[in-house]
């Protein structure tokens, strides 16, 4: 089971990261550096050349990329509802993070540094922290950002199109039911075609896709569990797709093997 908290730190490229993606966790984007950028969030574009922090939803997507740097650092620290919870009144605002996609923090330079000193010790691989450790450095650093960055320097972002969060959700969560475009669409109160517009500006792909995408990484890893899942047919039941013959071909289709093949493909990586 992976931690309810999770940091990373990266030193990045120039140009990295510049797919947009998702999580089903809230995301904490953090970059101490004076340093040209863009980020897409939800579709809408914004560049900025200041030390951040980018706070983002879950199912927001979203990416993060220098315009021009050779070399950056940013630290990113993934965290669920619990870790917001256990907060409670500790923490300033923390309904602010859960009543919108995405808010963007402009930082100075001596603010950037101030925030780095805080969190940085805690990306250190070399020691293991504890979940209570990760939790209360992080709500030190969230309070002190709230504190030292005035209200008229914080923006939000992703706004628009707001509704495709709540789109991606529910192809994540029910990927294994019968569902069709249309029928999401007018779950959603928009057109067919207006969700398709959005979800394709939004995320690069149609609502299709995603969902068949889901249920192929799905299937993907319950043919990888062999004790639970005994049968490519049960796989097939399971990830949502309407017959095993659809299933063989549409597996084949994206990873150029069957699903028996697949399967046995990892069973011999094992050993």
């Amino acid at each position: 089971m992976k931690d309810e908290i999770e940091y990373n730190y990266y030193l990045s490229e120039k140009g990295e990261m510049p797919f947009s993606h998702v999580h089903t966790k809230f995301e904490m984007y953090f970059c101490a550096e004076k340093t040209p950028q863009r980020s897409v969030i939800n579709g809408n574009e914004y560049f900025y050349d200041f030390p951040c922090v980018i706070i983002s939803s879950p199912y927001t997507i979203h990416s993060m990329s220098s315009v021009n740097t050779s070399r950056y650092e940013r630290m990113v620290v993934y965290f669920g509802e619990r870790t917001l919870s256990a907060f409670g009144d500790r923490i300033a605002h923390t309904e602010l993070l859960r009543r919108s996609p995405g808010y963007l923090f402009e930082l100075n330079e001596a603010q950037g540094r101030e925030l780095k000193e805080l969190i940085y010790p805690l990306m250190k691989p070399e020691r293991e922290f504890s979940e209570v450790e990760k939790e209360l450095g992080f709500m030190l650093f969230l309070n002190k950002l709230l504190e030292i960055c005035p209200e008229e320097r914080v923006t939000e972002v992703g706004r628009s199109a707001l509704y495709i969060q709540g789109v991606l959700k529910y192809l994540t969560e029910n990927f294994n039911k019968d569902i069709t475009t249309d029928e999401v669409a007018q779950r959603f109160a928009v057109s067919r075609s207006k969700l398709d517009r959005d979800f394709k500006r939004c995320t690069d792909s149609t609502a299709h896709d995603f969902l068949e995408g889901c249920r192929l990484n799905n299937a993907k890893n319950m043919l990888l569990d062999r004790e639970k899942y005994g049968s490519v047919s049960e796989v097939a039941s399971l990830c949502g797709f309407r017959s095993d013959t659809y299933f063989y071909s549409f597996f084949k289709r994206h990873t150029g093997m069957s699903p028996h093949e697949y399967r046995m493909s990892a069973a011999k990586n094992k050993k």
